[in-house]
């Protein structure tokens, strides 16, 4: 009777470790789904979120994720990220991985045993190339386009 009782008072406090757990990762999750673009910026603004820890990217943008990353020659946006625990990911955010070519900002879509599939905003397919927590960056919290 005693190990019954044991077991049960286990099975509920895996319970709510899990449901603690699943909170904290949705919380997460919330917390920094992209805000749309900021033209003016200042640099207080800038410098106080980095000294909050997060990381300045700069992307080029090539179309597939307008208005975040605006499309042109000569187009730049910064990208504020946050090198976030990549177990924390979830379909919908945006982040930032690296690549051969250089660091692209793209949105995930879903994850696979071979890593997360992504996609641009603007994009009718996914990509092919799967993002790993070696080639992550970071998830985005903010992007500011430099004009």
């Amino acid at each position: 009777m005693k190990l019954l009782i044991l077991a049960f008072v286990a099975c509920i406090g895996a319970a709510i470790l899990i449901i603690v757990v699943a909170e904290e990762i949705q919380r997460n999750r919330s917390m920094v789904k992209a805000l749309p673009p900021s033209v003016n910026v200042s640099a207080y603004e800038i410098d106080a979120m980095l000294r909050e820890g997060y990381h300045l990217v700069a992307i080029m943008g090539a179309g597939s994720m307008q208005p975040y990353i605006p499309a042109g020659e000569g187009r730049v946006a910064w990208v504020l990220v946050d090198r976030c625990d990549f177990r924390l990911l979830g379909a919908g955010d945006l982040i930032v991985f690296s690549t051969p070519k250089g660091n692209i900002c793209h949105q995930l879509a879903t994850l696979t045993a071979a890593g997360w599939i992504t996609s641009g905003l603007h994009n009718s397919s996914y990509d092919q190339t799967r993002v790993y927590p070696e080639t992550f960056v970071g998830r985005v919290v903010k992007t500011y386009i430099v004009k």
